[in-house]
Protein backbone atom coordinates (compact mmCIF):
# COMPACT_ATOMS: atom_id res chain seq x y z
CA UNK A 1 0.00 0.00 0.00
CA UNK A 2 1.31 3.62 -0.87
CA UNK A 3 1.62 5.37 2.59
CA UNK A 4 2.43 8.71 0.73
CA UNK A 5 -0.79 8.43 -1.86
CA UNK A 6 -2.58 8.00 1.55
CA UNK A 7 -1.06 10.96 3.21
CA UNK A 8 -1.43 13.68 0.10
CA UNK A 9 -4.83 16.34 0.64
CA UNK A 10 -7.28 16.05 -1.88
CA UNK A 11 -8.29 19.62 -3.00
CA UNK A 12 -11.28 20.74 -5.43
CA UNK A 13 -11.16 23.95 -7.91
CA UNK A 14 -14.57 24.93 -8.56
CA UNK A 15 -14.60 27.52 -11.49
CA UNK A 16 -16.14 28.16 -14.70
CA UNK A 17 -12.65 29.52 -16.66
CA UNK A 18 -10.29 26.83 -17.12
CA UNK A 19 -8.09 29.21 -17.43
CA UNK A 20 -8.13 30.51 -14.24
CA UNK A 21 -7.92 25.75 -12.64
CA UNK A 22 -4.46 26.12 -14.99
CA UNK A 23 -3.16 29.09 -12.76
CA UNK A 24 -3.96 27.38 -9.67
CA UNK A 25 -2.15 24.44 -10.67
CA UNK A 26 0.71 26.14 -11.49
CA UNK A 27 0.88 28.09 -8.03
CA UNK A 28 0.39 24.97 -6.42
CA UNK A 29 2.34 22.40 -8.43
CA UNK A 30 5.44 21.76 -6.06
CA UNK A 31 3.12 20.99 -3.12
CA UNK A 32 2.18 17.57 -3.75
CA UNK A 33 -1.62 18.03 -3.59
CA UNK A 34 -4.21 15.90 -5.71
CA UNK A 35 -5.91 18.36 -7.64
CA UNK A 36 -10.09 17.94 -9.02
CA UNK A 37 -11.91 20.64 -10.90
CA UNK A 38 -15.31 21.20 -11.21
CA UNK A 39 -16.23 23.68 -14.27
CA UNK A 40 -20.17 24.52 -12.54
CA UNK A 41 -21.52 23.51 -8.96
CA UNK A 42 -23.55 20.37 -10.00
CA UNK A 43 -20.31 18.94 -11.19
CA UNK A 44 -18.79 19.97 -7.76
CA UNK A 45 -21.55 18.61 -5.87
CA UNK A 46 -20.71 15.26 -7.90
CA UNK A 47 -17.62 15.19 -6.64
CA UNK A 48 -17.71 15.72 -3.46
CA UNK A 49 -20.11 12.39 -3.21
CA UNK A 50 -17.77 10.36 -5.13
CA UNK A 51 -13.83 11.79 -3.55
CA UNK A 52 -13.13 12.71 -0.43
CA UNK A 53 -12.24 16.54 -0.35
CA UNK A 54 -10.19 18.43 1.92
CA UNK A 55 -10.30 21.92 0.96
CA UNK A 56 -12.33 23.84 -1.46
CA UNK A 57 -11.11 26.83 -4.05
CA UNK A 58 -14.52 28.44 -5.25
CA UNK A 59 -14.84 30.83 -7.32
CA UNK A 60 -17.59 33.79 -6.81
CA UNK A 61 -18.69 34.57 -10.35
CA UNK A 62 -20.03 31.84 -12.18
CA UNK A 63 -23.09 31.35 -14.14
CA UNK A 64 -26.36 29.26 -13.51
CA UNK A 65 -25.15 28.41 -9.89
CA UNK A 66 -23.12 30.82 -8.39
CA UNK A 67 -19.95 30.63 -5.39
CA UNK A 68 -22.25 31.80 -2.53
CA UNK A 69 -25.75 29.93 -3.14
CA UNK A 70 -22.81 26.20 -4.10
CA UNK A 71 -21.13 27.71 -0.60
CA UNK A 72 -24.42 27.51 1.42
CA UNK A 73 -25.77 24.28 -0.47
CA UNK A 74 -22.36 22.54 0.73
CA UNK A 75 -22.45 23.80 4.31
CA UNK A 76 -25.81 22.96 4.56
CA UNK A 77 -24.73 19.20 4.09
CA UNK A 78 -23.73 18.00 7.59
CA UNK A 79 -21.43 15.66 6.05
CA UNK A 80 -19.69 18.39 4.17
CA UNK A 81 -19.91 21.03 7.11
CA UNK A 82 -16.54 20.02 7.67
CA UNK A 83 -14.58 20.88 4.46
CA UNK A 84 -12.88 24.61 4.30
CA UNK A 85 -13.71 26.85 1.11
CA UNK A 86 -11.68 29.60 0.48
CA UNK A 87 -13.90 31.42 -1.74
CA UNK A 88 -11.86 33.26 -4.83
CA UNK A 89 -13.00 37.02 -5.82
CA UNK A 90 -12.09 40.01 -7.84
CA UNK A 91 -14.10 41.70 -5.59
CA UNK A 92 -12.81 42.61 -2.02
CA UNK A 93 -15.34 45.28 -0.83
CA UNK A 94 -16.48 44.72 2.54
CA UNK A 95 -20.07 43.59 1.59
CA UNK A 96 -18.71 41.21 -0.93
CA UNK A 97 -16.35 39.70 1.47
CA UNK A 98 -19.49 39.51 4.23
CA UNK A 99 -21.57 37.72 1.91
CA UNK A 100 -18.57 34.95 1.53
CA UNK A 101 -18.80 34.48 5.55
CA UNK A 102 -22.38 34.78 5.94
CA UNK A 103 -22.58 32.14 3.28
CA UNK A 104 -20.59 29.69 4.82
CA UNK A 105 -16.90 30.86 3.75
CA UNK A 106 -13.86 29.44 5.70
CA UNK A 107 -11.73 32.24 4.30
CA UNK A 108 -11.40 34.35 1.17
CA UNK A 109 -8.64 35.39 -1.29
CA UNK A 110 -8.84 38.16 -3.86
CA UNK A 111 -7.73 37.47 -7.58
CA UNK A 112 -5.07 38.05 -9.38
CA UNK A 113 -3.92 35.19 -7.06
CA UNK A 114 -0.13 35.74 -5.18
CA UNK A 115 1.43 32.20 -5.20
CA UNK A 116 2.81 32.82 -1.69
CA UNK A 117 -0.37 33.95 -0.59
CA UNK A 118 -2.80 31.17 -2.33
CA UNK A 119 -0.19 28.41 -0.71
CA UNK A 120 -0.52 30.06 2.87
CA UNK A 121 -3.50 30.09 2.88
CA UNK A 122 -4.35 26.64 1.33
CA UNK A 123 -1.69 25.22 4.25
CA UNK A 124 -3.52 26.81 7.36
CA UNK A 125 -7.20 25.86 5.64
CA UNK A 126 -5.62 22.40 5.57
CA UNK A 127 -4.63 22.37 9.40
CA UNK A 128 -8.15 23.35 10.14
CA UNK A 129 -9.86 20.52 7.88
CA UNK A 130 -6.72 17.72 9.64
CA UNK A 131 -7.81 19.30 12.69
CA UNK A 132 -11.50 18.86 12.42
CA UNK A 133 -11.22 15.43 10.71
CA UNK A 134 -9.71 14.93 14.00
CA UNK A 135 -12.44 16.19 15.92
CA UNK A 136 -15.04 14.48 14.14
CA UNK A 137 -13.15 10.83 14.43
CA UNK A 138 -12.73 11.25 18.22
CA UNK A 139 -16.78 12.47 18.27
CA UNK A 140 -17.29 9.30 16.10
CA UNK A 141 -15.18 7.12 18.54
CA UNK A 142 -16.68 8.91 21.63
CA UNK A 143 -20.41 8.30 20.13
CA UNK A 144 -19.61 4.84 19.28
CA UNK A 145 -18.73 4.39 22.96
CA UNK A 146 -21.52 5.84 24.42
CA UNK A 147 -23.45 3.67 21.78
CA UNK A 148 -22.11 0.34 23.54
CA UNK A 149 -22.30 1.67 26.69
CA UNK A 150 -25.90 2.39 26.29
CA UNK A 151 -26.18 -1.06 24.81
CA UNK A 152 -24.76 -2.70 28.02
CA UNK A 153 -26.48 -0.91 30.57
CA UNK A 154 -29.58 -1.59 28.75
CA UNK A 155 -28.58 -5.34 29.15
CA UNK A 156 -27.67 -4.48 32.26
CA UNK A 157 -31.43 -3.25 33.13
CA UNK A 158 -32.87 -6.51 31.31
CA UNK A 159 -30.61 -9.12 31.96
CA UNK A 160 -28.30 -10.63 34.67
CA UNK A 161 -24.77 -9.69 33.59
CA UNK A 162 -23.60 -13.63 34.55
CA UNK A 163 -26.89 -15.89 33.69
CA UNK A 164 -28.58 -13.68 31.39
CA UNK A 165 -31.86 -14.69 33.17
CA UNK A 166 -34.04 -11.70 33.60
CA UNK A 167 -33.18 -8.79 35.91
CA UNK A 168 -35.36 -7.55 39.14
CA UNK A 169 -36.60 -4.60 36.70
CA UNK A 170 -37.39 -7.08 33.76
CA UNK A 171 -39.32 -9.13 36.30
CA UNK A 172 -41.72 -6.16 37.41
CA UNK A 173 -42.29 -5.34 34.01
CA UNK A 174 -43.90 -8.82 33.05
CA UNK A 175 -45.73 -8.84 36.43
CA UNK A 176 -47.14 -5.29 35.76
CA UNK A 177 -47.99 -6.62 32.29
CA UNK A 178 -49.71 -9.43 34.21
CA UNK A 179 -51.86 -6.92 36.42
CA UNK A 180 -52.97 -5.13 33.94
CA UNK A 181 -54.41 -7.88 32.15
CA UNK A 182 -55.91 -9.49 34.88
CA UNK A 183 -54.04 -12.58 34.63
CA UNK A 184 -53.61 -15.58 37.39
CA UNK A 185 -49.97 -16.00 38.31
CA UNK A 186 -47.63 -17.55 40.84
CA UNK A 187 -44.03 -16.01 42.12
CA UNK A 188 -41.09 -18.41 43.46
CA UNK A 189 -39.25 -16.00 45.37
CA UNK A 190 -35.08 -18.76 46.31
CA UNK A 191 -31.84 -18.36 47.49
CA UNK A 192 -29.06 -20.68 48.25
CA UNK A 193 -28.82 -21.25 52.13
CA UNK A 194 -25.14 -20.40 53.18
CA UNK A 195 -24.06 -19.58 49.34
CA UNK A 196 -21.10 -17.01 50.82
CA UNK A 197 -19.77 -20.81 52.13
CA UNK A 198 -19.28 -21.76 48.51
CA UNK A 199 -17.10 -18.22 47.84
CA UNK A 200 -15.10 -18.52 50.79
CA UNK A 201 -14.03 -22.14 50.30
CA UNK A 202 -13.66 -22.69 46.38
CA UNK A 203 -12.99 -18.63 45.12
CA UNK A 204 -15.81 -16.47 43.28
CA UNK A 205 -15.36 -17.98 40.19
CA UNK A 206 -16.10 -21.26 40.91
CA UNK A 207 -19.14 -19.43 43.04
CA UNK A 208 -20.08 -18.19 39.58
CA UNK A 209 -20.12 -21.60 37.70
CA UNK A 210 -22.42 -22.79 40.36
CA UNK A 211 -24.94 -20.08 39.39
CA UNK A 212 -24.96 -21.10 35.93
CA UNK A 213 -25.28 -24.52 37.14
CA UNK A 214 -28.09 -23.71 39.07
CA UNK A 215 -29.92 -21.56 36.30
CA UNK A 216 -29.17 -24.51 34.24
CA UNK A 217 -30.62 -27.56 36.60
CA UNK A 218 -33.87 -25.16 37.86
CA UNK A 219 -34.70 -24.39 33.67
CA UNK A 220 -35.37 -27.86 33.22
CA UNK A 221 -38.14 -27.46 36.20
CA UNK A 222 -39.86 -24.50 33.78
CA UNK A 223 -42.53 -23.82 31.21
CA UNK A 224 -42.03 -22.24 28.13
CA UNK A 225 -43.96 -19.14 29.39
CA UNK A 226 -42.59 -19.22 32.67
CA UNK A 227 -40.03 -15.72 33.55
CA UNK A 228 -36.68 -16.82 35.40
CA UNK A 229 -35.18 -13.70 36.91
CA UNK A 230 -31.87 -13.62 39.20
CA UNK A 231 -30.58 -10.29 40.72
CA UNK A 232 -28.26 -9.68 43.70
CA UNK A 233 -25.62 -12.27 44.55
CA UNK A 234 -28.08 -15.95 44.41
CA UNK A 235 -31.39 -14.42 44.35
CA UNK A 236 -33.56 -16.28 41.91
CA UNK A 237 -37.06 -15.66 41.29
CA UNK A 238 -39.63 -17.78 39.15
CA UNK A 239 -43.20 -16.08 37.61
CA UNK A 240 -45.16 -18.46 36.72
CA UNK A 241 -47.36 -17.80 33.93
CA UNK A 242 -51.14 -19.21 34.01
CA UNK A 243 -50.55 -21.65 36.54
CA UNK A 244 -53.59 -23.88 36.05
CA UNK A 245 -54.02 -24.90 39.75
CA UNK A 246 -52.29 -24.69 43.10
CA UNK A 247 -51.48 -28.05 42.43
CA UNK A 248 -49.53 -27.30 39.16
CA UNK A 249 -47.68 -24.64 41.18
CA UNK A 250 -46.86 -27.39 44.31
CA UNK A 251 -45.68 -29.82 41.92
CA UNK A 252 -42.82 -27.13 40.07
CA UNK A 253 -41.79 -26.22 43.91
CA UNK A 254 -41.26 -29.95 44.49
CA UNK A 255 -39.41 -30.51 41.45
CA UNK A 256 -37.42 -27.47 41.67
CA UNK A 257 -36.69 -28.44 45.78
CA UNK A 258 -35.85 -31.77 44.01
CA UNK A 259 -33.30 -30.68 41.44
CA UNK A 260 -31.40 -29.65 44.58
CA UNK A 261 -31.05 -33.03 45.97
CA UNK A 262 -28.17 -34.10 44.18
CA UNK A 263 -24.47 -32.39 44.29
CA UNK A 264 -23.49 -30.22 41.53
CA UNK A 265 -20.29 -30.77 40.00
CA UNK A 266 -18.34 -27.48 39.56
CA UNK A 267 -15.12 -27.45 38.28
CA UNK A 268 -14.38 -31.36 39.34
CA UNK A 269 -15.65 -30.22 42.67
CA UNK A 270 -18.47 -32.18 44.38
CA UNK A 271 -20.88 -29.34 46.03
CA UNK A 272 -24.52 -29.67 47.89
CA UNK A 273 -26.54 -27.19 47.82
CA UNK A 274 -30.00 -26.31 49.49
CA UNK A 275 -32.09 -23.57 49.00
CA UNK A 276 -35.09 -21.84 50.95
CA UNK A 277 -38.05 -20.66 48.95
CA UNK A 278 -41.12 -17.90 49.33
CA UNK A 279 -43.84 -18.54 47.69
CA UNK A 280 -46.78 -15.90 46.52
CA UNK A 281 -49.49 -17.33 44.61
CA UNK A 282 -52.20 -15.10 43.71
CA UNK A 283 -55.50 -14.28 44.40
CA UNK A 284 -58.10 -11.42 44.04
CA UNK A 285 -57.97 -10.40 47.68
CA UNK A 286 -54.37 -9.85 47.99
CA UNK A 287 -51.94 -7.07 46.36
CA UNK A 288 -52.18 -5.70 42.83
CA UNK A 289 -48.84 -4.15 42.80
CA UNK A 290 -45.57 -5.58 41.21
CA UNK A 291 -43.13 -3.83 44.02
CA UNK A 292 -45.52 -5.38 46.86
CA UNK A 293 -46.36 -8.82 45.10
CA UNK A 294 -42.08 -9.24 45.33
CA UNK A 295 -41.86 -7.91 48.33
CA UNK A 296 -44.46 -10.35 49.63
CA UNK A 297 -42.03 -13.18 48.10
CA UNK A 298 -39.19 -11.64 49.73
CA UNK A 299 -41.09 -11.62 53.08
CA UNK A 300 -42.14 -15.43 52.74
CA UNK A 301 -38.55 -16.27 51.75
CA UNK A 302 -37.27 -14.56 55.03
CA UNK A 303 -39.86 -17.01 56.78
CA UNK A 304 -38.77 -20.01 55.21
CA UNK A 305 -35.23 -19.34 56.11
CA UNK A 306 -36.28 -19.06 60.49
CA UNK A 307 -37.65 -22.77 60.04
CA UNK A 308 -34.36 -23.55 58.69
CA UNK A 309 -32.86 -24.85 55.72
CA UNK A 310 -34.17 -26.69 52.65
CA UNK A 311 -37.69 -25.20 53.67
CA UNK A 312 -40.67 -23.10 51.80
CA UNK A 313 -42.97 -21.17 53.06
CA UNK A 314 -46.33 -19.99 51.33
CA UNK A 315 -46.69 -15.77 51.52
CA UNK A 316 -49.68 -15.22 54.25
CA UNK A 317 -51.18 -11.57 54.83
CA UNK A 318 -50.07 -11.61 58.69
CA UNK A 319 -46.57 -11.73 57.87
CA UNK A 320 -46.42 -8.31 57.20
CA UNK A 321 -48.04 -7.53 60.44
CA UNK A 322 -45.80 -9.97 62.43
CA UNK A 323 -42.41 -8.45 60.66
CA UNK A 324 -44.12 -4.68 61.58
CA UNK A 325 -44.57 -5.70 65.06
CA UNK A 326 -40.62 -6.90 64.87
CA UNK A 327 -39.41 -3.75 63.42
CA UNK A 328 -41.12 -2.05 66.49
CA UNK A 329 -39.92 -4.46 68.91
CA UNK A 330 -36.58 -3.56 67.55
CA UNK A 331 -36.96 0.61 67.88
CA UNK A 332 -38.58 0.01 71.63
CA UNK A 333 -35.43 -2.22 72.33
CA UNK A 334 -33.05 0.46 71.20
CA UNK A 335 -35.19 3.44 73.16
CA UNK A 336 -35.19 1.01 76.02
CA UNK A 337 -31.31 0.55 76.24
CA UNK A 338 -31.01 4.44 75.88
CA UNK A 339 -33.76 5.08 78.79
CA UNK A 340 -32.21 2.13 81.35
CA UNK A 341 -35.33 0.36 80.81
CA UNK A 342 -33.44 -3.45 81.39
CA UNK A 343 -33.69 -4.56 85.00
CA UNK A 344 -31.63 -7.44 86.45
CA UNK A 345 -33.70 -10.32 88.18
CA UNK A 346 -31.49 -12.81 90.37
CA UNK A 347 -32.55 -16.32 91.24
CA UNK A 348 -30.79 -17.71 94.28
CA UNK A 349 -28.30 -20.35 93.17
CA UNK A 350 -28.20 -23.27 96.51
CA UNK A 351 -25.27 -25.20 97.62
CA UNK A 352 -27.40 -28.46 98.28
CA UNK A 353 -24.03 -29.53 100.43
CA UNK A 354 -24.22 -26.86 103.18
CA UNK A 355 -27.67 -26.25 102.25
CA UNK A 356 -26.88 -22.70 102.15
CA UNK A 357 -27.12 -19.66 99.49
CA UNK A 358 -23.70 -19.69 97.21
CA UNK A 359 -25.02 -16.95 95.01
CA UNK A 360 -27.67 -15.40 92.34
CA UNK A 361 -27.82 -16.20 88.48
CA UNK A 362 -28.58 -12.39 86.76
CA UNK A 363 -31.40 -12.41 84.74
CA UNK A 364 -32.33 -9.68 82.32
CA UNK A 365 -35.73 -8.03 82.54
CA UNK A 366 -37.48 -5.46 80.56
CA UNK A 367 -39.44 -2.89 81.95
CA UNK A 368 -41.56 -1.81 79.02
CA UNK A 369 -43.29 2.02 79.98
CA UNK A 370 -46.89 1.13 78.38
CA UNK A 371 -46.66 -3.07 78.74
CA UNK A 372 -44.72 -3.56 82.14
CA UNK A 373 -42.48 -6.46 82.67
CA UNK A 374 -41.50 -8.21 79.59
CA UNK A 375 -40.76 -11.87 79.99
CA UNK A 376 -37.21 -12.23 78.02
CA UNK A 377 -38.30 -14.62 75.66
CA UNK A 378 -40.31 -11.97 74.08
CA UNK A 379 -37.24 -9.75 73.70
CA UNK A 380 -34.07 -11.99 74.19
CA UNK A 381 -34.09 -12.82 69.89
CA UNK A 382 -34.81 -9.77 68.99
CA UNK A 383 -31.53 -8.47 70.66
CA UNK A 384 -29.64 -10.66 69.21
CA UNK A 385 -30.47 -10.11 66.09
CA UNK A 386 -30.39 -6.18 66.41
CA UNK A 387 -26.61 -7.02 67.87
CA UNK A 388 -27.87 -4.68 70.87
CA UNK A 389 -27.49 -7.88 73.10
CA UNK A 390 -23.66 -6.76 72.90
CA UNK A 391 -24.75 -3.32 75.17
CA UNK A 392 -27.06 -4.99 76.71
CA UNK A 393 -25.47 -7.94 78.11
CA UNK A 394 -22.56 -5.38 79.86
CA UNK A 395 -25.21 -3.15 81.43
CA UNK A 396 -26.49 -6.13 82.91
CA UNK A 397 -22.76 -7.65 83.79
CA UNK A 398 -22.73 -3.77 85.16
CA UNK A 399 -25.31 -3.94 87.65
CA UNK A 400 -25.29 -7.56 88.38
CA UNK A 401 -21.60 -6.95 89.86
CA UNK A 402 -22.73 -3.63 90.96
CA UNK A 403 -25.54 -5.05 93.41
CA UNK A 404 -23.49 -7.87 94.54
CA UNK A 405 -20.45 -5.53 96.14
CA UNK A 406 -23.16 -3.41 97.25
CA UNK A 407 -24.62 -6.70 99.30
CA UNK A 408 -20.95 -7.46 100.41
CA UNK A 409 -20.47 -4.16 101.75
CA UNK A 410 -23.47 -4.44 104.20
CA UNK A 411 -22.10 -8.08 105.13
CA UNK A 412 -22.99 -10.75 102.44
CA UNK A 413 -19.34 -12.01 101.93
CA UNK A 414 -18.58 -14.97 99.50
CA UNK A 415 -21.31 -14.68 97.64
CA UNK A 416 -20.96 -15.63 93.42
CA UNK A 417 -22.99 -14.09 90.80
CA UNK A 418 -23.68 -16.15 87.30
CA UNK A 419 -23.79 -13.92 84.45
CA UNK A 420 -25.02 -14.96 80.81
CA UNK A 421 -23.20 -14.83 77.70
CA UNK A 422 -25.20 -14.91 74.60
CA UNK A 423 -23.30 -16.25 71.23
CA UNK A 424 -22.69 -13.06 69.64
CA UNK A 425 -21.55 -11.28 72.96
CA UNK A 426 -18.78 -14.57 73.68
CA UNK A 427 -17.55 -13.31 70.03
CA UNK A 428 -17.12 -10.22 70.30
CA UNK A 429 -13.46 -9.13 70.11
CA UNK A 430 -13.50 -6.42 73.00
CA UNK A 431 -15.52 -9.05 75.83
CA UNK A 432 -12.43 -9.64 77.62
CA UNK A 433 -11.53 -5.52 77.95
CA UNK A 434 -15.16 -4.77 78.40
CA UNK A 435 -15.54 -7.37 81.52
CA UNK A 436 -12.05 -6.22 83.34
CA UNK A 437 -13.34 -2.94 82.94
CA UNK A 438 -16.78 -3.58 84.43
CA UNK A 439 -14.76 -5.82 87.19
CA UNK A 440 -12.88 -2.45 87.97
CA UNK A 441 -15.30 0.00 88.08
CA UNK A 442 -17.65 -2.30 90.94
CA UNK A 443 -13.98 -3.33 92.30
CA UNK A 444 -15.58 -7.25 92.70
CA UNK A 445 -13.56 -9.49 93.13
CA UNK A 446 -13.01 -11.81 89.44
CA UNK A 447 -13.44 -14.85 91.62
CA UNK A 448 -17.53 -14.07 92.75
CA UNK A 449 -18.10 -13.86 88.82
CA UNK A 450 -19.32 -16.99 86.79
CA UNK A 451 -19.80 -16.60 83.46
CA UNK A 452 -22.07 -19.11 81.70
CA UNK A 453 -21.75 -19.91 77.88
CA UNK A 454 -23.85 -22.40 75.58
CA UNK A 455 -23.22 -25.38 75.25
CA UNK A 456 -23.33 -24.85 70.92
CA UNK A 457 -20.02 -22.62 71.70
CA UNK A 458 -18.29 -26.02 72.26
CA UNK A 459 -18.92 -27.06 68.92
CA UNK A 460 -19.24 -23.88 66.52
CA UNK A 461 -15.05 -22.64 67.21
CA UNK A 462 -13.49 -24.82 69.18
CA UNK A 463 -10.09 -23.44 69.29
CA UNK A 464 -11.39 -20.38 69.81
CA UNK A 465 -13.60 -20.85 72.55
CA UNK A 466 -10.82 -22.89 74.56
CA UNK A 467 -8.35 -19.69 74.17
CA UNK A 468 -11.39 -16.88 75.24
CA UNK A 469 -12.35 -19.31 78.13
CA UNK A 470 -8.32 -20.17 79.14
CA UNK A 471 -8.08 -16.29 79.21
CA UNK A 472 -10.97 -16.13 81.56
CA UNK A 473 -9.51 -18.73 84.01
CA UNK A 474 -6.53 -17.24 83.50
CA UNK A 475 -7.86 -13.83 85.46
CA UNK A 476 -9.47 -16.07 88.23
CA UNK A 477 -13.29 -15.22 86.29
CA UNK A 478 -15.35 -18.95 86.69
CA UNK A 479 -16.48 -20.18 83.27
CA UNK A 480 -19.90 -22.82 83.40
CA UNK A 481 -21.87 -23.89 80.18
CA UNK A 482 -25.28 -23.43 80.61
CA UNK A 483 -28.30 -26.30 79.37
CA UNK A 484 -25.74 -29.36 79.20
CA UNK A 485 -27.05 -31.91 77.37
CA UNK A 486 -28.99 -30.26 74.92
CA UNK A 487 -26.72 -29.28 72.76
CA UNK A 488 -24.15 -31.33 69.85
CA UNK A 489 -20.98 -31.80 72.29
CA UNK A 490 -20.52 -35.25 73.60
CA UNK A 491 -19.50 -35.84 77.70
CA UNK A 492 -15.96 -37.32 75.91
CA UNK A 493 -15.68 -33.56 74.13
CA UNK A 494 -16.08 -31.55 77.72
CA UNK A 495 -12.32 -32.35 78.68
CA UNK A 496 -10.94 -30.09 75.95
CA UNK A 497 -12.81 -27.03 77.63
CA UNK A 498 -11.06 -26.07 80.91
CA UNK A 499 -14.20 -24.89 82.46
CA UNK A 500 -15.59 -25.07 86.28
CA UNK A 501 -19.02 -25.99 85.95
CA UNK A 502 -21.35 -28.13 84.26
CA UNK A 503 -25.34 -26.77 84.56
CA UNK A 504 -27.16 -29.72 83.90
CA UNK A 505 -30.57 -28.13 81.60
CA UNK A 506 -33.75 -28.17 83.19
CA UNK A 507 -35.43 -30.49 80.52
CA UNK A 508 -33.67 -33.64 82.56
CA UNK A 509 -34.24 -32.20 85.60
CA UNK A 510 -38.21 -31.97 84.86
CA UNK A 511 -38.09 -35.78 84.36
CA UNK A 512 -35.94 -37.61 86.81
CA UNK A 513 -39.22 -38.78 88.48
CA UNK A 514 -40.80 -40.03 85.68
CA UNK A 515 -38.05 -41.62 83.13
CA UNK A 516 -35.44 -43.88 84.80
CA UNK A 517 -33.59 -43.41 81.28
CA UNK A 518 -33.25 -40.06 82.32
CA UNK A 519 -32.01 -40.36 85.55
CA UNK A 520 -29.11 -42.66 83.88
CA UNK A 521 -28.06 -39.97 81.46
CA UNK A 522 -28.08 -37.24 84.63
CA UNK A 523 -25.70 -39.66 86.38
CA UNK A 524 -23.42 -40.14 83.63
CA UNK A 525 -23.41 -35.95 83.29
CA UNK A 526 -22.56 -35.54 86.87
CA UNK A 527 -20.06 -38.66 87.09
CA UNK A 528 -18.68 -37.04 83.90
CA UNK A 529 -17.86 -33.64 84.92
CA UNK A 530 -16.51 -34.64 88.62
CA UNK A 531 -13.91 -36.69 87.02
CA UNK A 532 -13.09 -33.16 84.94
CA UNK A 533 -12.87 -31.74 87.74
CA UNK A 534 -16.13 -29.74 87.27
CA UNK A 535 -18.75 -29.11 90.02
CA UNK A 536 -22.44 -29.54 89.20
CA UNK A 537 -25.50 -27.29 88.91
CA UNK A 538 -28.78 -28.29 88.17
CA UNK A 539 -31.44 -25.84 87.27
CA UNK A 540 -35.53 -26.11 87.03
CA UNK A 541 -35.95 -27.44 90.90
CA UNK A 542 -38.99 -27.27 91.27
CA UNK A 543 -39.88 -30.88 93.50
CA UNK A 544 -38.54 -32.09 96.70
CA UNK A 545 -38.45 -35.32 95.00
CA UNK A 546 -35.98 -33.62 92.50
CA UNK A 547 -34.04 -31.86 94.84
CA UNK A 548 -33.01 -35.58 96.93
CA UNK A 549 -32.66 -37.38 93.69
CA UNK A 550 -30.29 -34.63 92.26
CA UNK A 551 -28.61 -34.75 96.18
CA UNK A 552 -27.54 -38.56 95.88
CA UNK A 553 -26.51 -38.24 92.35
CA UNK A 554 -23.75 -35.39 93.41
CA UNK A 555 -24.70 -32.43 92.81
CA UNK A 556 -23.44 -29.37 94.42
CA UNK A 557 -25.35 -26.43 93.16
CA UNK A 558 -28.95 -26.04 92.18
CA UNK A 559 -31.75 -23.50 91.50
CA UNK A 560 -35.25 -23.35 90.80
CA UNK A 561 -38.76 -22.57 91.61
CA UNK A 562 -38.54 -25.04 94.71
CA UNK A 563 -36.33 -22.33 96.15
CA UNK A 564 -37.15 -18.92 94.56
CA UNK A 565 -38.36 -17.39 91.23
CA UNK A 566 -35.91 -14.37 90.05
CA UNK A 567 -36.66 -11.97 91.80
CA UNK A 568 -36.13 -8.24 91.54
CA UNK A 569 -32.84 -6.31 93.07
CA UNK A 570 -35.33 -5.22 96.64
CA UNK A 571 -37.26 -8.72 96.81
CA UNK A 572 -33.68 -10.66 96.21
CA UNK A 573 -32.53 -7.73 99.19
CA UNK A 574 -35.18 -8.93 101.10
CA UNK A 575 -34.74 -12.63 100.57
CA UNK A 576 -30.97 -12.41 101.55
CA UNK A 577 -31.41 -10.63 104.39
CA UNK A 578 -34.42 -12.21 105.90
Amino acid sequence: MDTHAEQVSSILIVDDDPDNYDVIENLLYAQDYQLYYAQEGKIALEQLREVKIDLILLDLMMPEMDGLELCQIIKRDRAYQGVPIIMVTALNTTVNLSQCLEAGADDFIGKPLNGTELRSRVRSMLRISDQYQKVRELKNNLEQQVEARSRQLQDLIWYHPLTGLASRFSLLQQLHGIFNAGEPFALLYFDCDEFQLVNSCYGYDLGDRALLAIRDRVSLCLGAKDIFAHFGEDDFCILVSDPKSQATVQTMIDQIFDAFSSPFFVSDQEIYLSISMGVVYQTPLWETDAEATLRNADTALNWAKREGKNHYQLFQPEMHQMTARKLQLARDLRQALMEDEFQVYYQPIIDLRQDCLHGFEALMRWQHPEEGLVAPGEFISCLEETSLIIPAGIMVLEKACQQLKIWENQGKTGLQISVNLSPLQFRNETLFQDIESVLQKTELSPSQLKLEITETLTVENPLQTVKIIEAFRSRGIQVSIDDFGTGYSSLSYLRQFPVNNLKIDRAFVNLLEEDRSNLQITRAIVDLGKALGMSITAEGIETKSQLEQLKQLGCELGQGYFFAKPMSVEAASDYLFQ
